[in-house]
């Protein structure tokens, strides 16, 4: 069985320095088979989201619980630093939070591998009604390390990876009933720009989303924590072959099958389930489609990293950063 097996080593920002074996495809659990040698518009689109929702909760874990961020490290790094952004007053906020996982790629708590820095300046408890989150990511990498199960091997790994720069913010909106009519705790997240590069195209992306905790918000059990996530986004793509795209994301409408939304649960370190929708044309060929990503129906027990949509009625795996 052949399959894309990537050897980890230090990882530097420029996303093309791993060594490979020069296989062209990943046989997935069902029997499918996703091609990795061609940029996938999808592929790019969702790793993207999957890096938008990771840093965000990643943000609110490093004020909360530190320790579990800091459980695993690699020559000192990461390091989290809190500092009023006026050292004289008594109050803990404002304050600047960083979180640095240093210039060579470290193996982190979540299985991943990361590098580069999170800066964000803090209003007040990220709880608190009407705070505010200003979040710059710079040069931050991050990549799924999973083992491949295989009778060829047993110690080889498959990496998915996304590296990225730009700025967010992060509202607390207070009790909302935007979700079905219920009133729940709820953020928004805006970013304008992001720029993100995988292993073959990259994504210029902005989106507005809310974020709807529907368990363990007033918990101090981060792992306890579920939300829920609507967005809008859209931007343009390139792959390394000269592909152009435009693009937007939504949430689905009532025809379509599957949910008007994406949860998050904060055990899995990936989206756990639900469903968007990506319209796309391709510029030079003027063809347009639309894709749902899938990342798993409501009832779904497993933690995993893979998403699908259908081509052509087979399903296409994508492997989550």
């Amino acid at each position: 069985m052949k399959q894309l097996l990537i050897i980890p080593t230090i990882l530097t920002l420029i996303l093309c320095c791993f060594s490979c074996k020069e296989e062209k495809g990943v046989y997935n659990p069902d029997g499918t088979y996703s091609s990795n040698g061609i940029y996938s518009i999808e592929e790019g689109v969702s790793s993207s989201e999957m890096a938008i929702t990771n840093i965000y909760h990643l943000v609110l874990l490093a004020l909360d619980e530190e320790n579990i961020i800091l459980n695993t490290t690699t020559n000192g790094y990461p390091i989290i630093k809190k500092e009023k952004l006026f050292p004289q007053s008594s109050n803990e906020y404002p304050l600047i939070l960083t979180i640095d996982f240093g210039e060579d790629t470290i193996e982190c708590f979540d299985q991943r591998f990361r590098k580069g820095k999170i800066v964000s300046e803090v209003s007040s408890s990220w709880k608190d009604s009407l705070s505010q989150i200003d979040v710059d990511v710079i040069d931050y990498y991050m990549a799924s390390h999973l083992p491949i199960s295989s009778s060829e091997t047993e110690n080889e790994y498959f990496i998915s990876q996304i590296g990225c720069n730009f700025s967010m913010t992060i509202r607390n909106k207070g009790l909302t009933s935007e979700f079905n009519n219920e009133k729940l705790p709820t953020q928004s997240i805006v970013l304008d720009s992001a720029k993100m590069e995988t292993t073959l195209g990259e994504i210029t992306l902005s989106s507005q989303r809310n974020v709807f905790f529907v368990e363990g918000f007033n918990t101090l059990d981060y792992y306890d924590d579920i939300t829920y996530n609507t967005l809008n986004s859209g931007g343009t793509s390139f792959d390394f072959k000269d592909n152009y795209w435009d693009f937007e994301v939504r949430n689905l409408k009532g025809e379509e099958e599957g949910l008007a939304y994406f949860s998050f649960y904060r055990y899995c370190p990936w989206i756990k389930n639900g469903n968007f929708a990506i319209y796309n044309i391709n510029k030079n060929t003027s063809y347009q489609k639309t894709s749902i990503v899938s990342f798993g129906n409501l009832s779904q027990n497993t933690c995993s990293n893979l998403a699908f949509y259908d081509s052509n009625g087979q399903s296409i795996y994508i492997n989550l950063p």
